[in-house]
């Protein structure tokens, strides 16, 4: 009895983790042009559904990158035991180029269930260049 239980509980609240629904997603830049992001999937690492193990495949300019909820680590303190969160409001992810860097950061809108926005940022370290674009999803 327990394990149906608890195995109801866990594959009704499924959906509430896996919510970025795959497809294009488009909407307007910072220039005014259009730009896209494109959800290839959704999964979770080793088959853990929490959300800090949530992770979404993105494709943007030619580039494929993972992001996952940002976690929020509390250090101990002296009145703090210490906490560990996240940021379920974003999805972030960052890789590592030949001279720098690259992130992309996600906005997501629970209430419509739909992503809003998302920040492409590109660091060049050699050349001392970051360039960071926006864009507003329809």
């Amino acid at each position: 009895m327990k394990i149906a239980v608890a195995l109801v509980l866990l594959l009704s609240s499924t959906p509430l983790f896996a919510h970025l629904e795959p497809g294009v997603y488009q909407g307007t830049n910072q220039n005014g042009t259009v730009c896209s992001l494109e959800v290839v999937r959704t999964y979770f690492k080793d088959h853990v559904h929490h959300p800090l193990n949530e992770r979404v495949e993105v494709k943007l300019m030619g580039t494929t990158l993972d992001i996952q909820h940002p976690a929020i680590v509390d250090l101990p303190g002296k009145m703090n035991p210490g906490r560990v969160s996240f940021n379920h409001d974003l999805f972030q992810g960052v890789s590592a180029t030949t001279n720098g860097g690259e992130a992309v950061t996600l906005e997501f809108d629970h209430d419509k269930k739909v992503p809003t926005a998302f920040f492409h940022t590109v660091s060049d370290w050699t050349n001392k260049t970051d360039l960071t674009s926006y864009c507003v999803l329809n």
